[in-house]
């Protein structure tokens, strides 16, 4: 009888032990995806201010990147980059950009958020795929938390594929519209 007992202890501690050591890996994966959300949050936006509109006296400015520094020594132009100096000749501002650099540079910056979204897209599928070949093992169990664990996580992990899958195409569109190509 004694005998029975054992080896059936023996037998359960088997079957759970890759459980647990299963689960600590999923709780370490999910504590990584906590920490890349948290990475990838953005600050706040600058709201602009009747104040920051006074100051800046009808210069001109990529508003992305005015600071408030920016403003209070920005120097008066009038339409288009022309100097108010009275002779109506239009005279390029020092440090305004042409066209075709700031076409650069918008698409520079969309190149990057294209990168950085495919880069999430296959950290997602990686994690999906790992995830899946967890639950597709015999040894996990079919009845116990470990599993559902493995399940809600298979969930969050195909829904952010999902979302990453339609950022990129919202990108990919985002270039069409604006022809930049790839």
């Amino acid at each position: 009888m004694h005998l029975v007992r054992a080896s059936f202890v023996l037998t359960a501690v088997a079957i759970l032990l890759p459980v647990a050591a299963q689960a600590q890996s999923l709780g370490e994966i999910a504590a990584k995806e906590r920490q890349k959300r948290e990475a990838q949050k953005k600050p706040p936006a600058k709201v602009l201010t009747e104040a920051d509109l006074e100051k800046a006296k009808g210069a001109t400015a990529n508003i992305e990147a005015v600071t408030p520094g920016m403003v209070e020594g920005s120097t008066p132009t009038g339409a288009e980059g022309t100097k108010p100096d009275g002779s109506g000749e239009k005279k390029k501002v020092e440090g305004e950009k042409s066209e075709e650099e700031l076409k650069a540079e918008q698409q520079a910056a969309w190149r990057k958020k294209v990168e950085a979204a495919e880069k999430k897209l296959k950290t997602y599928q990686e994690l999906q795929v790992k995830v899946q070949n967890d639950l597709n093992d015999p040894n996990l169990g079919f009845y116990t938390q470990g599993r559902q664990t493995s399940l809600d996580l298979l969930e969050d992990a195909k829904k952010n594929v999902a979302a990453a899958q339609a950022e990129l195409e919202a990108l990919a569109a985002e270039g069409r519209s604006k022809t930049y190509g790839r």
